[in-house]
């Protein structure tokens, strides 16, 4: 199924850091937090039920340029012996003339980040020692306010069609963004993160404001979806789907218009960006084998995310979650298929780990 109008678009990524599903109030949380997203909503298609494989952001860049699950114990970024045998969303989008860019106004050392996306040959990395614009500089990097709408500008230099991620960085811990709105005092717990958000989607707000004014704004789809979940001012578990629900919106002009302001209610995960870009562009995707086309109407939805000692596995018909160290933390499974899915869930994650380990 097609949601584009038109064949070859820019496409920006928006890599929202520590993005939880609680900070948006059509997803369950509270109303306020990120009213610009909600705004966005309205002519958007908002996924509801997606979910991040892994807690680390480094765990994300494989998954969203690789199609590659969280995985335990390590990451991907961590072994660049085995970065050939990841395949690469970038290299793909090049091959049908694409400019591939990724920008970050922190520093992309931390979990060999710059390393893996060095690999995937993308066209150009600005991180912040790139960036000499007078900003103000916080503990991890310039801030989502000053970033954002200047990263817009930046793209007027961009040859069409464009691929580009902006990742995020004001919502990671210690949130020192800059003061300017009144906080909100509500939250009991994580009450420093609830306002990074509220923060960024300022930022947002600005992002778009400019986005709007440029020549290539209505050629160009957006995607705004998490790296990963946080702990949220709902304190779930680390162990549940709960944790690790994540926000997704697509969003612009080359939308169909009939998707505009709906919701895709599909399980799926944040591994499946890969092929859901690839066959909208009508590309095969056969090599990103952990990566599904949700829009397929063939598509079996189904969630993953690892514990470091277990997994997590949701389906329409329930969910689990297991421990090595303690057997089932929960499952709502039909007793009737309870150990056919719990073989499924298990049989992916072994799958996927000696295959990592065989690289």
């Amino acid at each position: 199924t097609s949601i584009l109008k038109m064949e070859k678009p820019n496409i920006i990524v928006i890599l929202l850091e520590s993005w939880s599903a609680d900070l948006i109030e059509s997803l369950g949380g509270e109303p306020g937090i990120t009213p610009n997203f909600h705004e966005l909503e309205k002519d958007g298609l908002l996924f509801t039920n997606i979910y991040a494989s892994a807690n680390r952001s480094q765990h994300a860049m494989s998954s969203l340029f690789g199609g590659l699950p969280g995985m335990p114990v390590t990451t991907i970024t961590n072994h660049p012996d085995k970065y050939y045998a990841v395949p690469s969303l970038i290299r793909r989008m090049d091959s049908i003339g694409y400019y591939n860019s990724f920008y970050f106004g922190g520093e992309l050392n931390y979990g060999n980040i710059l390393s893996y996306l060095r690999y995937n040959e993308f066209d150009k990395i600005i991180e912040g020692r790139d960036i000499n614009e007078g900003f103000v500089k916080g503990k991890l990097g310039y801030h989502d306010t000053d970033i954002m709408p200047w990263y817009i500008e930046q793209l007027a230099d961009h040859p069409q069609p464009f691929f580009s991620t902006l990742f995020t960085q004001s919502t990671h811990s210690p949130y020192d963004y800059p003061k300017i709105f009144d906080e909100l005092e509500w939250p009991v717990i994580e009450k420093p993160y609830v306002n990074s958000g509220h923060y960024t989607d300022i930022a947002i707000g600005l992002l778009m404001e400019k986005a709007r004014q440029q020549e290539w704004y209505d050629s160009t789809l957006f995607i705004f979806v998490a790296d990963h979940s946080h702990t949220s001012y709902k304190n779930h578990r680390m162990e549940s789907f709960d944790h690790h629900k994540i926000p997704m919106l697509i969003y612009g002009e080359p939308l169909q218009d009939s998707l505009k302001g709906t919701t895709f209610d599909k399980i799926c995960g944040n591994t499946d960006l890969p092929a859901m870009i690839l066959a909208q562009l009508g590309l095969s995707h056969n090599e990103f084998i952990w990566s599904k086309d949700v829009f397929n109407l063939c598509y079996r939805p189904f969630a993953f995310f690892e514990l470091n000692n277990g997994l997590g596995w949701k389906t329409p018909e329930g969910e689990f979650v297991y421990s090595n160290a303690g057997g089932f933390i929960k499952n709502t499974l039909p007793e009737n298929i309870s150990d056919s899915v719990t073989l499924d869930g298990k049989a992916y994650m072994q799958y996927h780990f000696d295959l990592f380990n065989s690289y």
